[in-house]
C-alpha cells in the first residue's frame, strides 16, 4: 500500500473508514483496528474471535468488548441482534479517560472537537 497511495491518500483513506466506523448503527469484525474505533465512536461493536492460535490478543478485551466465536456467531446470529443491537460495554471509559489525560499533558494540547456523525448507515460486518 505504500506504493500505491501518496501520504495525503492514505489519511483521506483512513478518513473515510473512521467516518464509515462512526455513521454505522453497529459493526461486527474480527479486526481489532475495526472494533477499537468503534468502540471509542460508541458505535456498537461485536468483536468475532476466529484467532485460535493467538488467543492472548483477545484475552484483555472480553471486559471492554462484547466478543464470542466466530462459529458460535455463525450458528446463533441473535448473539448480537442487528437490529436493535446493544450498547456498548462502558468498562473502557476509565481507559479512554486516562488516554486523553496523557495525550493532553505530553502535548499540550486538548481536541475539545468530537467528530461530527454523519448520517446512520446500517450494520457492517467486516471480517
Amino acid at each position: 500500500m505504500s506504493t500505491l497511495y501518496t501520504p495525503n491518500e492514505k489519511f483521506s483513506l483512513a478518513e473515510d473508514l473512521l467516518n464509515l466506523y462512526q455513521s454505522a448503527s453497529c459493526v461486527i469484525t474480527n479486526r481489532l483496528h475495526v472494533a477499537l474505533p468503534c468502540l471509542a465512536f460508541n458505535t456498537p461493536v461485536l468483536l468475532l474471535d476466529n484467532y485460535n492460535f493467538d488467543k492472548d490478543r483477545f484475552s484483555g478485551l472480553k471486559e471492554l468488548l462484547y466478543t464470542t466465536e466466530i462459529d458460535d456467531y455463525f450458528q446463533n446470529y441473535n448473539i448480537f441482534d442487528v437490529e436493535n443491537p446493544p450498547s456498548n460495554k462502558n468498562n473502557y471509559l476509565k481507559i479512554r479517560k486516562n488516554l486523553i489525560s496523557k495525550c493532553q499533558r505530553f502535548t499540550g494540547h486538548l481536541n475539545e472537537n468530537d467528530r461530527k456523525n454523519p448520517t446512520v448507515l446500517n450494520f457492517i460486518c467486516l471480517y
